[in-house]
């Protein structure tokens, strides 16, 4: 939480919840971090996977160097389908 909260992000008092059918049905872009759906798999929304994001207990800055790499080209294909 602490490299998040030197970027800015305060996600104090908020919990994780398990992805759902209707999270991903209503999607229009879905990023994995080295993971399937596995029953969540659907044809709908635009799919990565993004296998090179280290586990933030690897270390904050170095995952969250890969993912901004990883950006300008989700970016980019975001706003050409939009």
């Amino acid at each position: 939480m602490q490299g998040l909260l030197s970027e800015g992000i305060d996600v104090r008092g908020r919990q994780p919840r398990q992805v759902t059918r209707a999270d991903v049905e209503r999607a229009s872009c879905i990023v994995t971090f080295g993971c399937d759906l596995g029953a969540l798999e659907s044809t709908g929304p635009a799919r990565h996977r993004w296998d090179d994001v280290p586990a933030v207990s690897e270390g904050y800055k170095l995952a969250r160097d890969v993912i901004l790499s990883h950006l300008p080209g989700l970016l980019d294909e975001v706003t050409r389908s939009a």
